[in-house]
């Protein structure tokens, strides 16, 4: 009786393992459809917002909101952000969460580089280029830290062995000391006994 209870445990624990992808991807794909959706209702065309699925999905994945996934794409396209670039740019996001960003950082990202192009009066290609441009620099400025990370932690990680060398030296001499007093003694008892 105990056998069939724990194995049907098991067998419910392991159905909600295979069960559970399923229904994240389910509400994965509604998700799009509702960005899509959404998009769609804010002016993008539906060749424009075709373009963008695959990231939108990817980046929904990850955790993005529907908001922190449409707010970008919109300025981006009230910007006259449209086609090849639009993707480009919405790729460009994706490939900041993918590396490690938030979805509301990379969106911030973005949405700083859509405002600092709208500034120098750029729109369209040139915007794109722009976010393109600030994207790279976000993953290269994230590359550096992560480097510079593994180097201080690297450089700890010698220190402390370097110091833990040091304290095994002086242990050793002290024992050396110890040993080379302890022979003094019992030789020169030895050396009176004779």
């Amino acid at each position: 009786m105990k056998k069939l209870l724990v194995m049907g445990m098991i067998a419910g624990f392991v159905s909600s393992l295979v069960l559970l992808p399923v229904y994240a991807a389910e509400d994965t794909d509604k998700a799009v459809k509702e960005v899509q959706a959404d998009l769609q209702k804010q002016g993008l065309s539906a060749e424009d917002v075709n373009r963008v699925k695959k990231p939108v999905k990817e980046m929904l994945e990850k955790g993005a909101t529907k908001e922190e996934v449409e707010k970008p794409l919109l300025e981006l396209s009230k910007n006259d952000v449209k086609g090849k670039d639009l993707k480009r740019s919405a790729e460009s996001m994706n490939e900041l969460v993918k590396s490690g960003s938030s979805p509301k950082e990379a969106g911030n990202v973005v949405s700083q580089a859509v405002h600092q192009a709208q500034a120098e009066g750029l729109k369209g290609k040139a915007l794109a280029d722009r976010v393109h441009q600030a994207v790279k620099n976000m993953q290269a400025e994230k590359r550096a830290a992560q480097e510079m990370k593994k180097k201080q932690k690297e450089e700890k990680k010698v220190k402390q062995q370097g110091q833990a060398a040091q304290d095994d030296m002086g242990k050793m001499k002290g024992n050396v000391e110890q040993e080379a007093g302890d022979m003094g003694h019992n030789g020169g008892k030895h050396g009176r006994g004779k």
